[in-house]
């Protein structure tokens, strides 16, 4: 009686077991799929920070050569565009882009409050240069400031991509 009852529910815990493994491979399966998703856009967001972070550096150059009517066109947005990223996907660099933001606006600003002139045929850098004795200082802090963004991301570039 013992076999036969025994025969009867072997196949069928048999039959459960296999469930509950599929279940769980297919459960980790998916984990590890998820995980390999979130450390991809990781990775593309962290090369889209530094994309941001090389763009700002052309758009002030760009914006220091350009003269007249163009300069006072001229928004750059690659730096606030790395902060608010940051601000998004990696919380530990937020501090220095956000301060790397406002210093590049604040430099911008600064230039226009320099003594610059629609009507002279020279570039808003060089006429900062001449007009303006602190331009020389606050170029420095807005590339050491740089440099401090540079040097963060580069310390986490091994935490958020992976090869």
């Amino acid at each position: 009686m013992r076999m036969e009852l025994l025969e009867q529910i072997a196949p069928g815990l048999l039959a459960l077991a296999g469930v509950f493994v599929g279940y769980f491979v297919q459960l980790a399966s998916s984990h590890a799929d998820r995980k390999e998703r979130r450390h991809r856009l990781n990775r593309e967001k962290f090369e889209e920070v530094c994309r941001c972070i090389q763009e700002s550096t052309v758009e002030m150059q760009t914006f220091l050569g350009s003269q007249g009517e163009e300069a006072l066109r001229f928004n750059p947005t690659a730096a606030s565009n790395a902060h608010y990223l940051c601000l998004i996907y990696f919380p530990e660099l937020a501090d220095v882009t956000r301060d790397y933001s406002n210093m590049a606006a604040i430099f911008r600003s600064s230039l226009y409050g320099s003594g610059f002139r629609l009507d002279v045929n020279a570039s808003i850098g060089a006429q900062s240069a001449i007009n303006d004795p602190d331009y020389p200082k606050r170029l420095e802090q807005l590339q050491l400031q740089r440099a401090v963004v540079e040097g963060l991301i580069e310390e986490l570039a091994s935490k958020y991509v992976k090869a």
